[in-house]
């Protein structure tokens, strides 16, 4: 049982504030925004600095709107200085939902040739977060990547090919579109899962259909965010009750694969040539 609600300060200060003020307002047993500095969790979308002063504040949780802004060092440097002390959240959209959901709760055992996904978001800033969260919902239902390599990459695109266990072929690709939008295709000897994400509106179920001998099921619709899933496991964290799957310590080897791939962001780069002329 929750002990809550939690208090929370919101200081993304970007795209991402309104998007997670709207999830939280729908968790009111579990979290209440406020602008103190001793709040028990912060959201944060800035620099390793940034994040590490949050850390000094003594806050049980930071959410990382967006981690991809980080290098290998920064969440080695991170990690070392959380320890137990403080839980570094990642809020992921895929991962999440295909997780709660029953129907993908034997996949890894599966016999699967193809692993296909595509994103489609918003920004090309946003290309590393989509590799993110293809690679999160790949483990999750195959249970492993390898042998990652970049086929095509530019501005508004990337396409990765990778394998996974029994010799299942990825393909991870993302495009720049005005959708907000993932979709993947699972195809196995026996049974086939297309799945379908929608993020334009946060309460917007997944759909995700499993077809075998049988014929067709879909699963029920969940009008429930992945953002808003890892919220409310975070409050269940913050009491100790449970330990929250979402976290950077369980994703570092995967952000540490999208900055190899990808390289390191374009604002980034932005950021360092600013400083440089500074």
């Amino acid at each position: 049982m929750i002990a809550g609600p939690f208090t929370v300060n919101i200081d993304a200060g970007d795209s991402d504030d309104p998007l997670h003020s709207g999830v939280l307002a729908t968790l009111p047993e579990h979290w209440r925004v406020v602008e103190a500095d001793d709040a028990a969790a912060v959201l944060t979308a800035g620099s390793a600095e940034e994040i590490a002063a949050a850390m000094a504040a003594d806050h049980k949780a930071i959410v990382l709107a967006d981690p991809t802004r980080l290098g290998p060092e920064d969440i080695e440097r991170l990690l070392a200085r959380a320890r137990d002390k403080v839980i570094l959240a990642v809020p992921l959209e895929l991962g999440p939902r295909l997780a709660a959901d029953a129907l993908t709760s034997g996949t890894k055992t599966g016999g699967w040739s193809i692993f296909d996904s595509l994103g489609q978001v918003g920004h090309h800033d946003d290309l590393h977060h989509a590799l993110l969260e293809q690679l999160t919902a790949a483990r999750l239902l195959l249970g492993g990547v390898e042998q990652p390599l970049v086929l095509q990459q530019s501005d508004t695109h990337y396409v990765v090919s990778a394998k996974g266990p029994g010799s299942a072929a990825f393909t991870l690709a993302a495009c720049v579109t005005r959708r907000r939008h993932f979709s993947i295709d699972l195809v196995g000897t026996t049974e086939r899962f297309e799945i379908d994400v929608d993020l334009r509106a946060m309460a917007a179920p997944m759909t995700l259909t499993r077809y075998d001998a049988n014929g067709a099921v879909r699963s029920w619709p969940v009008h429930q965010s992945g953002h808003r899933l890892v919220w409310a496991e975070l409050a269940a964290a913050i009491t100790g009750a449970t330990e929250t799957a979402w976290s950077l310590r369980r994703m570092q080897e995967d952000l540490k694969l999208v900055r190899r791939l990808l390289g390191p962001r374009d604002d980034i780069r932005r950021r360092s040539r600013a400083c440089l002329v500074c």
